[in-house]
């Protein structure tokens, strides 16, 4: 039996979190709903919470596989559900009561509703504006999902504040008539939301920004679907870049803004090798191969480096210029400071 919204929560070994996650959608004020767990491999508590959900509330459908990735999740709870629109929640967050009702209530007329959220550290919520709000043509909507530099947006950090899937109301008949989903996670490495994002808006004609917060996006989960070091991160990129260009065609306004974009993951790719658990020398071997690698620095000497404030500035000027040594330092200090906001 169809309902109005399916949503899809992939979960891997989140027994501390997940029933908060399903607590907060089954307490929605909007019910016509189900609720697709898709227990991606967890080895931890997770399965009997879940299932012990599934038992007290019909709404609640768990899927349990072999571990297949954030990606692979997603497309699994994608062929399972049953609704007229799509949300997508990881298990590691949550979500207020009325988001449903506030993303349904601007969903007439409109082919996407995305809302804004709260970044959840340790000891501190931080809200993430928008600082836009309303009705959108595909094509401005295009230009904030692939990057949005150009939309008053000067700090490199804000980079994927329209691009995540979750936050967002889908037609559920896009998704399944455009054959949409999620690339497979070992092969790009992570953006996974990026690619199903422009798959998607591709099709529409309109999408309606809610500047206000209805979703708690955890930030200091390390055994979550997308945390720890990635080894071949630096290597799996270009493959996602070469997608998105070939997927962007000859759309000159949006290959700049990708181009801006490429250039700006050297903050991703950097944080990631800091993680590397070999220590300072191949950390930094491996950010000085990538600031020396022809796919990103050609994309960081096209970066608008007048349109970001001082401390971007000087990260990214040093980039282009091949500064080993200070970007290593530049992006030591961003570390600390994330790291400091989870303690």
């Amino acid at each position: 039996m169809s309902v109005t919204i399916s949503a899809i929560v992939p979960v891997y070994n989140g027994q501390d979190y997940i029933e908060k996650c399903l607590d907060s959608i089954l307490n929605q004020t909007f019910t016509d709903f189900d609720v697709i767990v898709v227990n991606d491999g967890s080895t931890d508590n997770t399965s009997k919470i879940i299932s012990k959900y599934q038992k007290i509330d019909d709404r609640v459908k768990v899927i349990s596989q072999a571990n297949q990735g954030l990606s692979g999740a997603r497309n699994t709870g994608i062929s399972h559900s049953n609704g007229h629109f799509i949300v997508f929640i990881d298990g590691d967050d949550w979500i207020d009561k009325d988001m449903f009702k506030a993303l349904l209530d601007k969903a007439n007329g409109s082919e996407l509703v995305a809302c804004s959220y709260y970044r959840e550290f340790s000891g501190m919520s931080l809200v993430r504006k928008f600082s836009i709000e309303g009705m959108l043509e595909k094509e401005d909507y295009l230009s904030l999902l692939v990057c949005p530099i150009n939309q008053g947006k000067a700090d490199p950090s804000e980079l994927d504040i329209f691009g995540t899937v979750w936050g967002k109301l889908f037609h559920s008949s896009i998704i399944r008539d455009k054959s949409i989903t999620f690339l497979p996670y070992g092969e790009i490495g992570s953006n996974e939301d990026l690619p199903f994002n422009l798959q998607y808006a591709r099709h529409i004609k309109n999408a309606f920004i809610i500047d206000s917060p209805y979703l708690h996006y955890r930030r200091d989960n390390e055994s979550s679907l997308t945390s720890g070091y990635k080894p071949l991160l630096s290597e799996q990129f270009p493959k996602l870049h070469n997608y998105v260009y070939n997927l962007l065609g000859n759309h000159t306004k949006l290959l700049e803004l990708y181009d801006y974009r490429v250039a700006f993951n050297l903050i991703g790719l950097g944080l990631n090798e800091l993680r590397n658990p070999k220590g300072f020398f191949s950390r930094y071997k491996a950010i000085d191969k990538i600031l020396n690698n022809s796919h990103y620095s050609k994309s960081l000497r096209k970066a608008p480096i007048n349109k970001m404030n001082l401390k971007w500035k000087v990260l990214f000027f040093s980039a282009k210029h091949k500064l080993t040594p200070i970007v290593y330092l530049l992006l030591r200090t961003i570390s600390l400071i994330l790291k400091f906001r989870n303690s």
